[in-house]
């Protein structure tokens, strides 16, 4: 299944990690995919 969202994000790092803050608002449309490997796309703005 494809679903294309964008959003403005912000990169940052936990630990040894790099993670992608979702908005708050899109919380819930995201949810079903909490688990899941997705493929995320990204564009400097």
């Amino acid at each position: 299944m494809t679903e294309i969202a964008k959003f403005v994000a912000t990169v940052s790092h936990q630990g040894d990690m790099r993670v992608i803050v979702v908005p708050k608002r899109l919380h819930k449309k995201f949810e079903r995919y909490e688990g899941s490997q997705v493929k995320i796309t990204i564009e400097e703005i």
